[in-house]
Parts: structure tokens; C-alpha cells; sequence
């Protein structure tokens, strides 16, 4: 699904059956009345963006005089990658 339910416990958004009837009927009830307060969803603040960059670049360098496409560089750990013996 790509809502949350969330939207649902806090009557942000309904669930309904998939029938023209029941769609109909959610949508003028909807309509019909008077828009309660939205309540306050934890994290659900408009900066979800910034979360997300913080998890990704974090320990990334920017080079601020680079262009503007060039990739972060980002401080990675070497890792050995085994070879079979045998192989050149």
C-alpha cells in the first residue's frame, strides 16, 4: 500500500470497499462536512529530506567550489576481496 496507516488512526484519510457505491458515498460524506484539525503525526514535519541526506552523507565531504554533479566523497574502509589460487 503507499499509505500509512497511520493516516487512517488519526482520520487523515478513510478506508473504503473498491465499489463505485462505497467510493461515492466516502467522497460526499467527505465532502458534506466541515474539515477536522489535523492533528500532529510524529516526523511528519516536511523534513523528511533532510533526515534522509543526514543518514546518507554521513561523514561525507562536499567540495564546495566543485561541480555541482560530482559525486560526494565519502571516507570508505578497504576491504580484502579474496582470490582464487591460481588465478592472475
Amino acid at each position: 500500500n503507499t499509505e500509512r496507516p497511520i493516516t487512517c488512526t488519526h482520520g487523515t484519510n478513510r478506508l473504503v470497499l473498491p465499489r463505485g457505491d462505497s467510493v461515492l458515498a466516502a467522497a460526499e460524506r467527505a465532502l458534506g462536512r466541515r474539515s477536522p484539525a489535523r492533528p500532529v503525526i510524529e516526523r511528519w514535519d516536511g523534513k523528511a529530506a533532510e533526515r534522509i541526506v543526514a543518514v546518507v552523507c554521513d561523514d561525507a565531504r562536499f567540495d564546495v567550489d566543485g561541480a555541482a554533479a560530482s559525486p560526494p566523497q565519502v571516507a570508505r574502509r578497504a576491504a580484502a576481496i579474496p582470490v582464487p589460487l591460481g588465478a592472475s
